[in-house]
């Protein structure tokens, strides 16, 4: 499942263009909140997240940014590669 966004109807006037109560995918929702920080109003400083969890709600998917499990579990199967280092006599 897609990870989806609701905003709370106590922001719905910061968010004129998102119905509030209605679920949405959080990518789209995401783009319009970039959009309207950019060129609309009301403005306000976004935190560490563009969606804000006091603003809206969340379900399925992963926020962004978090590792899925099949991400972490690719990186332990993956080995770790370093780069050769040149024996003393070929650093001149």
């Amino acid at each position: 499942m897609s990870r989806q966004a609701r905003l709370r109807e106590e922001y719905a006037t910061w968010y004129p263009t998102i119905p509030p109560g209605r679920w949405q995918l959080a990518e789209a929702v995401r783009r319009i909140v970039l959009r309207q920080l950019r060129h609309g109003s009301p403005s306000w400083a976004p935190g560490p997240r563009i969606l804000s969890d006091r603003h809206f709600e969340f379900q399925g998917g992963s926020a962004a940014g978090t590792p899925q499990a099949s991400d972490v579990e690719r990186r332990r199967r993956v080995p770790r590669v370093t780069p050769r280092q040149a024996p003393s006599d070929e650093l001149f």
